[in-house]
């Protein structure tokens, strides 16, 4: 076993070691909910919301972390072990209140040291950007070259901005099309 292994082992027996501990604390509040609420803002902390960098970063199943924040399904305890080690998070705060539990993660970086994080203005530059090309590309299109999987963090971002991106683009379209 290398070394990192062997940390990352004896984080995870320290790690479940803790969960025992608070079990009784933790026992009758309703877990489900705080996991999905505490990984939403761990997510948005650590990728500024974009939840297929984060399962990227962290190596977790992109299919498996929808599931677990929609609270469709339930984390297998060694899979939310590993991603807790990633993000250097405890276990037992991800399953605690979440009006207690904060989550200020630095921003997470890719393997090729790209920061993920998008502020809002460098979002806003974006759709400007794309409002002034010609043909105007799709709100997705340039979701995608802010490496977010889909256009719904831009309209969080700025609504107005990206309808009208989003306006001009089908009339490009229909243009095209006619």
């Amino acid at each position: 076993m290398s070394e990192s292994d062997f940390k990352r082992e004896i984080w995870i027996a320290t790690s479940i070691g803790d969960l025992l501990a608070a079990a009784p604390r933790l026992k009758g509040s309703p877990l489900s909910e705080h996991l999905r609420a505490n990984l939403s803002a761990c997510i948005e902390s650590a990728t500024f919301g974009n939840l297929l960098a984060f399962a990227d970063i962290t190596r977790t199943s992109r299919g498996a972390l929808r599931y677990w924040v929609s609270g469709t399904h339930r984390p297998q305890i060694g899979a939310l072990l590993r991603m807790c080690y990633e993000i250097g998070v405890p276990v037992t705060q991800l399953l605690g209140d979440p009006a207690v539990t904060g989550f200020d993660i630095a921003p997470l970086r890719n393997d090729r040291g790209i920061q993920l994080r998008r502020h809002g203005a460098e979002v806003r530059l974006a759709l400007e950007r794309g409002l002034a090309e010609e043909p105007p590309p799709s709100v997705s299109e340039v979701a995608r070259r802010l490496h977010f999987a889909r256009g719904e963090r831009l309209y969080q971002i700025d609504r107005a901005k990206s309808k009208m991106l989003a306006a001009r683009h089908r009339e490009a379209t229909l243009t095209l099309t006619l």
